[in-house]
């Protein structure tokens, strides 16, 4: 019979027992809220279980917890107000760095500096706020994401997604495209396991004229995530290019509507 103890289900399910045998345990509900949320996306039971556990002692602020549940469910106004109602009592450079990730995502850009320049004032070597200041910049200034980037990995060597960030800013512009790619493998070798990496990769491959690298991360990056359809019109451009046209037809059709917009 196959051991399901170590399965999420199993990891759940255990919890939920523990539970109720220690209803008044706070770590046993923020450990349940935290399976909820990164493991299932049960955003809404694990902001019940984290107001759980607030209730209890050791009466901990778990104010960061509550509010990426509530972004990551989509509401980012509750979320946003949670951030920074436990920043108004306990400033971190975390806690920013929460907030300007938020701030990133709902595209309100010039508040998510402003939360990266808190971060930065509190410590001035927290590579996350260097790293999302490039992130919030780069829409309006690539080289300027590339320079926050660029401190972001001096302070962290080995920051898989600052690399990753680096990369495919970097391999944006023919004179840096070799960088890039440099900078997109040091991700890989750093255990970055991303679609969006390996569709880089074989950008960046495609114009150095790699054609087998380029090939084989457009299949990577289609074989990690199917369904997603640009992956699809990228690898479909690819092969016309390539004058595969047999080959890139199913492609196109996984394309969609993606690849009408071309």
């Amino acid at each position: 019979m196959q051991n399901t103890g170590d399965s999420p289900d199993g990891k759940l399910a255990a919890l939920e027992q523990q539970l109720e045998l220690e209803p008044t345990n706070a770590f046993l509900w923020i450990d349940y809220g935290d399976l909820l949320a990164d493991v299932f996306c049960r955003f809404e039971d694990a902001i019940r279980a984290y107001e759980q556990a607030q209730t209890l002692p050791p009466e901990l602020d778990l104010g960061l917890r509550i509010g990426s549940a509530y972004v990551n469910a989509g509401d980012f106004e509750t979320g946003i107000a949670r951030f920074e109602r436990t920043l108004e009592r306990r400033p971190t450079p975390h806690g920013y760095c929460y907030l300007a990730d938020a701030q990133i995502r709902r595209e309100d850009f010039d508040a998510a500096q402003k939360a990266c320049e808190r971060a930065i004032a509190l410590e001035p070597e927290y590579e996350e706020a260097y790293f999302l200041y490039g992130e919030a910049v780069r829409d309006r200034s690539r080289p300027e994401a590339i320079t926050w980037y660029r401190k972001a990995i001096a302070l962290d060597p080995k920051y898989a997604l600052a690399w990753h960030s680096l990369g495919s800013a970097l391999i944006a512009a023919k004179p840096t495209v070799q960088e890039g790619v440099n900078a997109l493998l040091r991700a890989e070798a750093l255990g970055l396991q991303s679609c969006w990496n390996h569709l880089f990769l074989a950008n960046g491959y495609w114009k150095l004229r790699n054609f087998a690298e380029a090939e084989r991360y457009y299949r990577a990056a289609i074989e990690a995530a199917p369904n997603t359809p640009i992956f699809h019109r990228w690898y479909a451009q690819f092969l016309l290019s390539q004058e595969r046209r047999s080959d890139a037809a199913e492609h196109i059709r996984a394309a969609g509507s993606t690849w009408n917009a071309f």
